[in-house]
């Protein structure tokens, strides 16, 4: 069995979830637990060899080191996001309208409904307003669409490698003494 975070062996007993730190070696035993920072017999600020076992000092502690992996969150980078203008040309066609002036002749007979008497003989200017459509132009701004960051976890396999001490005790030679 192997620890999801490191594939480093398991140690027999212990269920390691994403949430908790990995610890080589926990549950073995001799094994000193505490976490980061504790230290070993062996390890600075302790002294070597524990002989208090007993008053005549035949028993002494073995130590090892236990790799204890955990994480920590980082920065892992930055991702900046702006917005810029860019222009565009656009042609459309619109249909306009407007007024255009045609000169008719109705002859003057008494059946066109014209007056009995036209008036006196004299010059006169007849002045009409014609009317047309121009295209008016205007800019709404209105919203386009929306623009969301969003992050997501995803989960890798990352193998650690460390070097790790351990005391070993020798055995003494037990031939014959001359």
């Amino acid at each position: 069995m192997t620890t999801p975070q490191s594939g480093a062996p398991a140690a027999p007993g212990r269920d390691f979830t994403a949430d908790s730190p990995l610890e080589y070696g926990a549950g073995q035993p001799g094994f000193a637990a505490g976490g980061p920072g504790s230290l070993l017999a062996g390890d600075a600020g302790i002294p070597g060899p524990d002989l208090s076992d007993s008053a005549a000092g035949t028993a002494m502690t073995r130590a090892e080191e236990r790799l204890w992996i955990d994480t920590a969150t980082v920065e892992g980078g930055r991702i900046r996001v702006r917005k810029y203008i860019v222009t565009e040309d656009v042609t459309i066609t619109v249909q306009l309208s407007r007024e255009e002036v045609r000169l008719e002749w109705v002859p003057g007979d008494p059946g066109n409904d014209l007056p009995e008497s036209a008036g006196p003989v004299s010059p006169a200017v007849f002045e009409l307003i014609l009317n047309a459509e121009q295209p008016v132009v205007t800019k709404r701004i209105v919203p386009a669409e929306r623009v969301r960051l969003v992050t997501e976890v995803v989960t890798e396999n990352v193998v650690v490698n460390e070097t790790l001490r351990k005391e070993q005790i020798e055995e003494p030679d037990t031939g014959s003494a001359a």
